[in-house]
């Protein structure tokens, strides 16, 4: 009898694990959205519309459809929507959003859609911008009204914006696709080279530990709560690309230009959806002939310049030795280097500043000043290296650790020279934020703040430049709350703007002290190899696996 009583409550518990899973597999956010698309054919007829370099051409036929065309390429379709269906849709949703060591989960809830579409009215301003205006039917019997402009934009592509004008907070555009066309590009990607088929969020974050291989993906996320990260978690995704068909889409957008969550969804064989966390989206075509084209002016926008940064001329010479250990390790190692006649251009000291002991192993103190203890004679050391043509570079972040009491010969407690200045990331109360990393706490500089990035950029001069260094790893920059209170926005507004901003602050440097210097950035944003000469990929597992080892690397 016992037995069967436990038979019967191991039923009801896979029941109700069953019926949890069922209900959040077959939620409508897991799927893509889908609506009609209506319209008057004597108010909106069939026409062209002249933009300069773009034709924007609207047919009633087989239930209404826009394209895109280049004047350059004609016949070519550079965008085009589904004949009779929705191409603009939005949502009123909430989401859940959790954190932990630089990896998010996102939970999102449609509480209104809008998904049924009508088209009510073409205009076109006498600088060429096409205003479409219309209405979204909502499934709460509401109407949202929206507008679509198409126009040439700031890099020379055309340029689409899409404006819900109530209280969505998730913005749709859907267009045309082919089974045969294939996807490349959506930043630093490791796992697919090739993204048809696949749904693709940019956010950028901590790549994870095994991202998908198993076990170790398993344990990772049972032990550090989520950190064996997934196929998609990148240090940075970009929303870009190109098809070989020789189309592709840059500068995707929220309100404001901010760079919000947003989701490519490549899933079905004749379409893209885009979703943005935004009552807007915006975002350019791209026209070209070649990859090396699009790429060319994907980087290239006249809005950003015509150059990116030169790295100088000794990175290139000879090796550059990543070493830890401490001044006397240092020496005994350049000396066994030397007897070998190995050409040596720089070490880089990641632990110039000193190592802690943590549940997750040795770790950096997070207070970027050198550590005398564990480089004794740093500046005789820097000296020596420097006569035989030889740089050091060291490890730093915006990130910033409130040692206290712990470390015994610290000089300057930077976390709390900015949080006296009010110079940290605040949390909704106006506190800094601290977000935990291992058994320790951190705040991250506002970088968005001009008197922090100034005190921020005086703190690398002295504390970096001013010991010697040539040069540095700018690590970090994918960790800003997504509730975080960055002026009058948020971290859902922000987040993957911060490591641009890093990166620009890092160039300022440069630009302001000494071009000879060279730095790496691991977190990017869309438009960071504007400012960053050099990325680090990551940390890969030691093996030969496609989710997380040597493959991905190479697919990175």
């Amino acid at each position: 009898m016992k037995r069967n009583h436990f038979l019967v409550l191991v039923g009801l518990a896979l029941c109700a694990l069953f019926g949890y899973w069922l209900g959040h597999a077959t939620r409508p956010e897991n799927f893509q959205l889908q609506g009609k698309l209506t319209f008057d054919p004597t108010q909106v007829p069939s026409a062209d519309y002249d933009t300069g370099d773009y034709i924007v051409r609207w047919r009633t036929e087989n239930g209404g459809q826009l394209t895109v065309e280049a004047k350059d390429r004609p016949g070519i379709v550079l965008w085009q929507t589904i004949p009779g269906e929705a191409f603009v849709m939005a949502a009123q949703a909430n989401e859940t959003v959790t954190e932990n060591r630089g990896m998010f989960q996102f939970q999102d809830r449609w509480q209104v859609v809008c998904s049924d579409q009508t088209v009510d009215s073409f205009q076109q301003s006498e600088y060429g911008l096409i205003q479409i205006k219309g209405l979204l039917d909502c499934s709460d019997n509401s109407t949202f009204t929206y507008d679509v402009y198409f126009g040439k934009a700031p890099s020379s592509n055309a340029g689409i914006t899409v404006d819900i004008n109530n209280k969505s907070n998730r913005v749709f555009l859907t267009y045309a696709s082919s089974p045969n066309e294939h996807f490349f590009g959506f930043g630093e990607q490791f796992t697919y080279f090739d993204m048809k088929g696949k749904k693709v969020p940019i956010w950028v974050s901590e790549q994870g530990v095994g991202r998908g291989e198993q076990p170790l993906t398993f344990f990772a996320d049972l032990t550090n709560g989520g950190a064996g990260g997934s196929a998609f978690t990148s240090y940075a995704p970009m929303p870009f690309y190109l098809t070989n068909k020789m189309r592709g889409i840059s500068r995707l957008s929220c309100d404001s230009n901010h760079a919000c969550y947003s989701v490519f969804d490549l899933r079905k064989p004749d379409r893209v959806q885009i979703e943005v966390w935004s009552s807007e989206l915006q975002m350019n075509i791209m026209n070209g002939s070649s990859p090396q084209e699009i790429i060319h002016q994907n980087l290239f926008a006249p809005v950003y310049g015509t150059t990116l940064p030169v790295l100088p001329e000794w990175v290139f010479s000879k090796a550059i030795v990543g070493m830890q250990g401490g001044t006397d390790k240092v020496h005994k190692t350049y000396a066994k280097l030397k007897e070998r006649n190995t050409p040596i251009t720089a070490f880089w000291l990641q632990d110039w500043v000193g190592q802690r002991v943590t549940s997750f192993g040795k770790q950096l103190w997070w207070n970027w000043e050198v550590d005398y203890d564990r480089y004794p004679g740093w500046e005789q050391l820097v000296s020596e290296l420097n006569k035989d043509g030889v740089n050091v570079m060291v490890y730093i972040s915006p990130y910033l650790a409130d040692i206290g009491n712990l470390k015994p010969n610290v000089r300057r407690n930077l976390f709390q020279e900015a949080k006296e200045k009010g110079y940290l990331v605040k949390n909704s109360v106006g506190e800094p934020y601290l977000v935990q990393n291992t058994d320790f706490y951190f705040g991250m500089v506002n970088l968005f703040d001009s008197n922090a990035r100034h005190w921020y950029k005086n703190v690398i001069e002295e504390q970096v430049i001013g010991v010697g260094a040539k040069g540095w790893m700018a690590d970090f920059g994918e960790g800003l709350p997504f509730d975080t209170a960055v002026g009058f926005y948020t971290g859902a507004e922000f987040h993957n703007d911060y490591p641009l901003f890093w990166a620009m602050l890092n160039r300022e440097i440069v630009y302001e002290t000494d071009k000879d210097i060279v730095f790496f950035n691991r977190a990017a944003s869309t438009i960071s190899p504007h400012y960053a000469p050099l990325f680090w990929e990551g940390d890969q597992l030691v093996d030969w696996s496609a989710e997380d080892g040597i493959k991905s690397a190479v697919t990175g």
